[in-house]
């Protein structure tokens, strides 16, 4: 009865770091891309048969930290040069960069924004941050998207006449991010303001579904002039990182997250405190469900793998009642079904 009708996966469907390798030359860079594409979805084809799937890629799609190539992190080395192999017109990161697009374009079928309705009682976006992502010369953020589909995204925010849900690949109510390009939307300064701007004037509620941060929240805050709220909602990980990448996991408590949102200073927008609600419970750094103590494989503590559902119903009141469940991955009943992490789904009543 809980089987959903869409998914969205939000960011790193595939992990593409070049790691320690050297640079390749073109055929091999575009066949290694597409075979690790190949491998990502025959795992994942239990759930791209069932219903609609939705995707939003983030950095992995692309390299660490992408569109950065600064910094110490030996997935980057390679890309560092932009190397020609062989008799290659172009340079390895030139090369490894297309054949990324051609997997986000062709294989995930994400464009800039992509829209849809249920009804006159809710609207969808999902809004591609990654992809058309700009950096300057010395790494400082530039954009988050191009400025013509920002101004579709702030329209489409301002013409709302009903709740709606905002798709992203990074959370919204997040922190600065680090200054070695491992950034957040709010290091885009110019043009989350613009969107923080456009969403504080909603009078509708806004649930924002996100990824990347490695842990399970949902969170509520009202900022702007508006009567609309921001619900978001982060569902990470599906699949933890093992071994030495086992070192990027986090929890909620681990993260030094974001108390009062925007996080930076917005003309005409005061900062409000957010309200934390549930989370998904961290797990150790042995493996639970084999209970092997010196099972290495996570370095540290981390959030339990999950997904979450969100269902709309109409209520009573003529408004969109939201219920929100997260489901253990790796811990199965009976029926071979994964647990519900919350006892009682959270539920929250939709205004606008």
């Amino acid at each position: 009865k809980d089987k959903p009708h869409i998914s969205f996966l939000t960011g790193d469907q595939v992990y593409l770091d070049i790691n320690l390798y050297f640079s390749l030359n073109k055929e091999d860079t575009r066949d290694r891309i597409a075979d690790e594409y190949a491998h990502c979805w025959r795992e994942l084809g239990g759930v791209l048969k069932h219903g609609g799937t939705w995707m939003v890629p983030d950095d992995h799609e692309f390299w660490n930290n992408y569109p950065v190539t600064s910094g110490a992190n030996p997935y980057i080395w390679a890309l560092k040069n932009n190397k020609k192999r062989d008799n290659d017109k172009l340079g390895f990161r030139d090369y490894w960069e297309r054949y990324c697009f051609d997997g986000v374009k062709n294989v995930q079928k994400v464009k800039p924004l992509k829209f849809f309705d249920i009804g006159s009682d809710l609207s969808f976006c999902v809004a591609d941050f990654r992809s058309d992502r700009l950096v300057d010369t010395k790494y400082k953020p530039v954009q988050l998207m191009k400025d013509k589909d920002l101004n579709k995204l702030t329209k489409w925010i301002a013409n709302l006449t009903n709740p709606a849900v905002l798709v992203l690949g990074q959370p919204l109510l997040d922190r600065l991010g680090s200054k070695n390009g491992d950034y957040s939307l709010a290091n885009f300064t110019d043009q989350y303001k613009t969107l923080v701007t456009a969403i504080g004037a909603c009078d509708h509620d806004i649930v924002i579904l996100a990824g990347d941060v490695h842990f399970g929240r949902i969170s509520e805050v009202k900022v702007g002039n508006g009567k609309g709220r921001i619900f978001e909602v982060i569902s990470s990980p599906f699949s933890n990182l093992t071994g030495k990448d086992s070192i990027a996991v986090s929890t909620p408590d681990s993260h030094e997250e974001l108390k009062k949102f925007p996080a930076i200073s917005v003309p005409g927008i005061t900062k409000a405190k957010i309200k934390r609600h549930k989370k998904v419970d961290s797990t150790g750094t042995y493996n639970p469900w084999d209970k092997k103590p010196f099972d290495f494989r996570y370095i540290k503590e981390r959030t339990k793998e999950h997904f979450m559902t969100l269902s709309f119903n109409k209520s009573t009141k003529g408004n969109v009642s939201m219920f929100v469940q997260a489901w253990k991955v790796r811990e199965i009943d009976n029926k071979w079904l994964p647990i519900k992490e919350f006892k009682k789904s959270a539920s929250y009543e939709l205004g606008g």
